[in-house]
C-alpha cells in the first residue's frame, strides 16, 4: 500500500521538536544539569518530564535542582552490540536508578567497581558531550562524596 498524504507537521519548520513542557528541562541537561518536574498540587517528582502529574492529573509544577545522586533500583548488562560502531564498547551495564528526588531514570554505568552486581551501588549522573548531543551516564560514589566527570 502507498502512502498518499503527508504526515502531519506537529511543529513549524525550524523550532524546537521538545514539548514545553520538557524545554526546560533538556536546555538544562544540555548545560550539564539535572532537573525534575515537581508536581505542585500532590508535590510527587516525575521523570521523564510530561504535561501533566500521573498521580494526581495537576497541570501545575515546577523543576526542582537533582542532587543527581541515587541507587541502583535495576541492571542488566549488554553483551551484543546492536550496531557495528558499537562493538567496542561490549560488554557494559544499563542501570535504572531511584534518584534521590524519587523518581527513576536510565544511564550507562561506567564503572561499578569490582563487583559484578550493581544492585544497590550509590550512584551519581555525569554527563558526557558527543558533539551533537548530551548523555547522562553514572559512576559509583561513596554516599556524601561528589564525584568528577569520567
Amino acid at each position: 500500500m502507498q502512502m498518499t498524504t503527508k504526515p502531519a507537521v506537529l511543529q513549524e519548520e525550524g523550532s524546537s521538536s521538545e514539548s514545553p513542557d520538557a524545554r526546560e528541562f533538556w536546555s538544562r541537561f544540555r548545560d550539564h544539569q539535572l532537573a525534575f518536574q515537581r508536581c505542585d498540587g500532590c508535590r510527587s517528582v516525575r521523570h521523564p518530564p510530561m504535561p501533566s502529574c500521573p498521580w494526581c492529573g495537576s497541570l501545575d509544577f515546577h523543576l526542582v535542582t537533582s542532587s543527581r545522586k541515587g541507587r541502583v533500583y535495576s541492571w542488566v548488562r549488554v553483551w551484543h552490540a546492536f550496531r557495528e560502531e558499537f562493538e567496542a564498547d561490549i560488554p557494559y551495564t544499563v542501570v535504572t536508578v531511584t534518584m534521590d528526588e524519587g523518581c527513576r531514570m536510565f544511564g550507562r554505568l561506567v564503572d561499578h567497581g569490582s563487583t559484578d552486581n550493581p544492585m544497590g551501588a550509590y550512584v551519581e549522573a555525569v554527563f558526557v558531550g558527543h558533539g551533537e548531543w548530551t548523555e547522562c551516564r553514572f559512576v559509583t560514589v561513596v554516599p556524601e562524596q561528589g564525584v568528577t566527570a569520567p
